[in-house]
């Protein structure tokens, strides 16, 4: 008997709402235009999994991860909605390049999907129906232990955003699933959270002007830094 492959975001789905779940997962039914900030998350994400993906001695990432975003704003001279986007997606990127040049971590796999049996708690059965599929954005060695990797952007990363992550069911579903798809114990999840750029250069201000500008607001933040 052939099961049926279940994810994360279609039992979320029919569990928010049956109707939403009925027109995009057995009437294929998807929106035209992807939400704005989901769309900058994804492109986001798509750079981070070539990054993770390169090879060390590649001299020409950036310009590959460049393309990347030129490529998801096609119309950004003409629309305004697009070149916003594409400068701040090239931002937040040049900034995490910068900053992230080398990890600690090494890394084993990235957009590593996986398949497990649904097994009820009680009676310890498999589901004769159903088997969960997920993906996840890396797994990574730290110290001799396993961990997933988590891409997310954030437009603010607050103490309560960062309370909030152990809470994430998705995640710690994931990690469950993902020891058993690869008989491994998972010691944990490295959050790579990205916080869109706050401050941005205003039209018709020349790249002097926004540097004495972030830097009179930088002398006015509470750490001087940021």
């Amino acid at each position: 008997m052939n099961k049926k492959i279940i994810t994360f975001s279609a039992a979320k789905k029919f569990q928010s709402c049956h109707k939403a779940y009925y027109n995009r997962y057995k009437k294929n039914l998807v929106p035209l235009e992807q939400d704005e900030v989901l769309f900058l998350g994804s492109t986001i994400h798509n750079c981070l999994e070539l990054w993770y993906k390169r090879d060390p001695n590649d001299p020409i990432i950036e310009i590959q991860i460049g393309r990347l975003i030129d490529e998801a704003y096609p119309m950004r001279v003409s629309d305004e909605k697009q070149k916003k986007d594409w400068h701040l997606a090239k931002a937040m990127m040049d900034g995490y390049i910068n900053q992230y040049q080398q990890e600690d971590f090494r890394i084993i796999d990235t957009e590593m999907e996986f398949s497990v049996p649904i097994i009820n708690p009680t009676t310890k059965r498999q589901s004769r129906s159903f088997d969960l599929m997920g993906k996840v954005d890396g797994l990574v060695m730290l110290n001799n232990e396993y961990y997933i990797m988590e891409h997310k952007t954030a437009a603010l990363i607050t103490g309560d955003y960062i309370e909030k992550l152990p809470m994430d069911f998705q995640i710690n579903l994931y990690a469950m699933a993902l020891s058993r798809f690869k008989n491994i114990p998972i010691a944990g999840v490295i959050y790579n959270v990205i916080q869109k750029s706050r401050i941005r250069q205003k039209l018709g201000e020349s790249e002097e002007q926004f540097e004495i500008r972030r830097q009179e607001l930088i002398q006015k933040s509470k750490t001087g830094k940021t």
